[in-house]
């Protein structure tokens, strides 16, 4: 009786579990898929603690989102984030722009529907000259995917999976850059 139950429990693991039924959202068309940008300050002086920039890809579709497994500036990854500032003059730089050394990233995350990825940057003026000099910017972030496919995971009974091509573009948030203090409050 022991052994049967034991059967029964693995039978039920491997063929109803959440990564066997699991839907992804079609690779034409993510609904509900948000990108959103929040910073914790307004302004941030030259010189002195940076401001810290959070993206958050946000899944409020009905299916799970296959997206990068980070975040990042990488452009030559199948998936990868721009952050880019617009200065008052409506010129847009971009932040960073990297390229991954060796072989592109191939590995993916899988967002559940009401679920989010996300990160945090640190937003140095002093660093970066896209935000070197004082003024107000807005900067907004893009997440491109390139498509293409998962890997299939056989031992896990994961099929390969379609991941979505294009372009999602966050909301805004503005940051004043001003020179360092000095001392006088």
């Amino acid at each position: 009786m022991k052994h049967k139950l034991t059967y029964i429990l693995l039978v039920l693991i491997v063929f109803c579990s959440p990564a066997n039924t699991t839907k992804v959202q079609a690779a034409e068309n993510p609904k509900g898929v948000k990108l959103k940008l929040s910073i914790n300050t307004k302004i941030v002086r030259l010189g002195e603690k940076p401001a810290k920039l959070r993206v958050e890809l946000w899944n409020y579709g009905p299916d799970n989102f296959i997206s990068a497994e980070a975040l990042s500036p990488y452009t030559s990854a199948p998936a990868f984030l721009l952050i880019e500032a617009v200065n008052e003059q409506g010129e847009r730089a971009k932040l960073w722009q990297l390229q991954v050394m060796g072989a592109p990233q191939e590995w993916w995350n899988r967002i559940p529907p009401g679920h989010y990825y996300g990160t945090e940057y640190d937003l140095n003026p002093t660093d970066i000259d896209a935000l070197a000099k004082p003024g107000l910017y807005k900067l907004v972030a893009t997440y491109v995917s390139n498509g293409g496919n998962t890997s299939a995971v056989p031992e896990h009974r994961l099929p390969s999976y379609a991941v979505w091509k294009g372009k999602l573009e966050s909301n805004s948030v503005s940051i004043q850059v001003v020179q360092k203090s000095n001392g006088n409050k």
